[in-house]
């Protein structure tokens, strides 16, 4: 049986392997849990009706007038899986929000809608003082797909962290990074370009599923 990618990279730290692939940061939120609901239930509609435009402007406005910052990256989120183009600079502009939470959910939807204008940006991030925004990079900068985040993946690649080697070696495969052979052996090259087929393979299956994308 062929060694999948992920066991051979995680392997090195079996003390530190997470236990299932990470999700979003939690919450680090403390306002009143029924103008909460209230919000992300507006989110919701928003998304399900593909306004992006009054997204953005909820997104907007919650940084200047709501603390909540699950709000915020709900509002990044949603716009994230709308994949729309017209969000890509209210995204990029709320790259450095402070909440570790926002900007995790803004990296990965500048990755979701292919703002190559963010390729910069998400590089940076790959040195954010949060792990899980430091994944997203990974992830997102494979979407966009451009060589210039080829040496900022390579020095990803030598991360503490599996899961941000393991990223970073599935982006460099999407890339077509051709020096990839030359830092990773064969049985690894090939389990990373299968896992960049099972994450399109997953994408599409999500698009067809989404209720705001159906609509």
């Amino acid at each position: 049986m062929a060694l999948h990618l992920r066991s051979r990279i995680l392997k090195a730290e079996p003390s530190k392997t997470p236990k299932e692939r990470p999700g979003e940061v939690r919450s680090e939120n403390t306002t009143d849990a029924q103008t909460f609901g209230a919000a992300l239930r507006r989110i919701y509609a928003l998304e399900h009706a593909r306004d992006v435009e009054a997204l953005i402007r909820m997104l907007d406005n919650s940084l200047e007038r709501n603390p909540e910052s699950t709000v915020r990256a709900a509002a990044a989120a949603a716009l994230g899986r709308l994949a729309d183009a017209k969000a890509g600079e209210a995204l990029l502009a709320t790259a450095n929000d402070r909440s570790a939470e926002v900007r995790y959910a803004v990296v990965r939807a500048l990755g979701l809608i292919k703002w190559r204008t963010a390729s910069a940006d998400l590089i940076i991030a790959l040195n954010d003082d949060s792990l899980d925004v430091r994944r997203a990079a990974a992830i997102s900068l494979g979407l966009l797909g451009g060589e210039e985040a080829i040496p900022a993946l390579h020095e990803a690649l030598d991360s503490p962290d599996a899961w941000t080697r393991l990223y970073a070696a599935e982006a460099l495969a999407a890339i077509g990074d051709s020096s990839l052979s030359q830092l990773l052996p064969s049985a690894i090259r090939r389990e990373a370009r299968l896992a960049v087929a099972r994450r399109k393979r997953w994408r599409k299956l999500q698009t067809i599923e989404s209720p705001a994308r159906s609509a």
